[in-house]
């Protein structure tokens, strides 16, 4: 999918009703909690932001879309897991494992439309 197409499908879904904020954080608690972490979010990335549409153990709303992991996640069809991120070339010098959160595993899907696109 192009990058210009995912961009006007986060535009689109940038700005969610209480309703579905709700089941998104239901949703992400449940992964959380299914998957024994302390931490669950679900992102969007637009130009230059990583937004958190749900989370469950962070306090903010948004990092730079530079620092996020999920520029990764979105550039394949699957699954991206990372045991490690202090030992990944990809994520030891990025300032969320070398700090404060510390992130060390981190599991992400890149959300798609009824279309399929991502």
């Amino acid at each position: 999918m192009s990058e210009l197409y995912r961009l006007e499908a986060v535009n689109r879904f940038k700005q969610l009703d209480e309703a579905v904020v709700k089941d998104l954080n239901d949703i992400i608690n449940l992964a959380a909690d299914s998957c024994n972490v302390p931490v669950g979010l679900i992102t969007l990335l637009d130009e230059d932001t990583q937004w958190f549409k749900a989370s469950k153990g962070v306090d903010i709303d948004c990092t730079n879309r530079e620092l996020s992991f999920c520029n990764y996640t979105i550039q394949q069809p699957d699954l991206l897991m990372v045991h490690d991120a202090s030992i990944d070339e990809r994520f030891c010098n990025n300032p969320l494992v070398t700090g404060e959160p510390n992130v060390r595993f981190y599991a992400g899907l890149p959300l798609r439309l009824k279309t399929g696109k991502q």
